[in-house]
């Protein structure tokens, strides 16, 4: 419902809210779909409460990336040993899910900071906003990385025109 999915959290399985990436139309943050904030008649005030947790969430998420990246080495690190100790497998994958858990938590902990800046309008609006940038009824098909969100249709997809079905492009897969 809330427009700041971040990019890093589908590496570690988590679900997309929190903390810094590219955001939609271009922007860049830990917000992203910026065009979907434009339309919520922000005060200044929440403009600058926004912006600083913002901030705040883009330096923690990149901690946690850091932190999760070396949980997933030592897990494969584990996994690739000549002589592979399941303990020691187990207890890295244990270490790396309480990661996942603690990064979700702090995602969701923003979420909701986030959630209660806005008035109960406001967060009608973006919920709307959200729905009709999913379904692609905003002018830009609801695509923010090559391919979209992966109903498998249209450019792009598997079907008519995609990579791999009938009228494919040169480019566009095998056919």
């Amino acid at each position: 419902m809330f427009p700041f999915a971040g990019r890093f959290g589908k590496h570690f399985g988590i679900p997309p809210f929190g903390f810094g990436h590219h955001g939609g139309r271009g922007g860049c943050g830990g917000f992203g779909h910026e065009g979907m904030l434009q339309d919520l008649d922000l005060t200044d005030d929440q403009v600058e409460r926004i912006a600083e947790l913002k901030a705040e969430g883009m330096g923690e998420g990149m901690q946690l990336m850091a932190q999760g990246s070396q949980f997933f080495k030592q897990l494969m690190h584990e996994l690739a040993n000549e002589n592979i100790d399941r303990d020691k497998v187990k207890e890295a994958h244990k270490k790396l899910q309480e990661h996942k858990t603690k990064m979700g938590d702090a995602m969701l902990e923003r979420a909701l900071t986030f959630a209660e800046m806005l008035t109960a309008e406001q967060r009608k609006k973006l919920k709307r906003s959200a729905m009709r940038r999913f379904l692609g009824l905003d002018g830009d098909q609801g695509r923010h990385e090559p391919g979209g969100p992966g109903f498998g249709f249209g450019p792009g997809g598997p079907g008519p025109g995609g990579p791999g079905g009938p009228g494919g492009g040169p480019g566009r897969g095998p056919r």
